[in-house]
């Protein structure tokens, strides 16, 4: 599946059936429009589920999805705080109703379980908890995910902010599940006077079926 961004998906080969692909960065970075603007681009030709588990339905129709796409294309649900349990049941129906071709989820830290672990553990139990949805549903998923401020910690003794693999923190086990990784950066959020202004750098860290590299978007498309 084209995610409607050329360069990109001239590096990760689109988005594969049966696969987890995660969308990480700092705040700010623009998890979520990128995960949005993937979301409508594949709404044209696939019925489409979005969890927001921190936007509200009406501040993510007014700001990314067009109204002919929503409830026919685009289903979203944004209950706040919603299990991993839950999101597994719902998306099973929606498969079977709507046929989804594709599942997004913002954000990673943001969902909950019925177990009760240390929170290490219950983000490794949503992870493989994902992959296993994945594998079965046949359909990919689109998961967004906050990194720890290792980047800004970074920035703030003189060094490059760019993010990595390594940023993940408590989140790490997520690298293991995941088929696709990409990180985001914009040079003008940390760099007042950066000659990049307006520009997405998208770091393909992972990529089971493609290959590794970095792009740049226009992030105000």
């Amino acid at each position: 599946m084209k995610t409607g961004f050329s360069d990109l998906d001239k590096i990760i080969k689109g988005l594969n059936n049966s696969s987890l692909n995660v969308i990480a960065g700092r705040p700010n970075m623009g998890k979520s429009s990128l995960a949005f603007n993937i979301a409508v681009n594949l709404a044209k030709k696939i019925p489409v589920a979005i969890f927001s588990l921190e936007m509200s339905k009406e501040y993510i129709c007014n700001k990314f999805i067009d109204s002919d796409l929503l409830d026919t294309q685009i289903i979203i649900d944004d209950t706040p705080g919603i299990s991993v349990e839950n999101i597994r049941k719902k998306c099973i129906r929606l498969k079977q109703e709507k046929n989804i071709g594709l599942v997004v989820i913002d954000y990673l830290q943001l969902i909950s379980t019925e177990k009760e672990n240390g929170r290490e553990q219950e983000l490794s139990n949503i992870g493989l908890s994902l992959k296993k949805l994945e594998e079965e549903l046949k359909t990919p998923i689109l998961l967004t995910s906050q990194l720890s401020k290792e980047p800004d910690i970074r920035f703030k003794a003189g060094q490059d902010p760019r993010p990595t693999l390594k940023d993940f923190g408590y989140s790490s086990d997520i690298i293991k599940y995941a088929n696709t990784i990409m990180l985001l950066y914009k040079d003008d959020y940390y760099y007042q006077n950066s000659d990049k202004k307006n520009v997405l750098e998208i770091n393909v860290a992972k990529s089971k079926n493609g290959r590794l590299g970095t792009i740049v978007i226009d992030y105000n498309r």
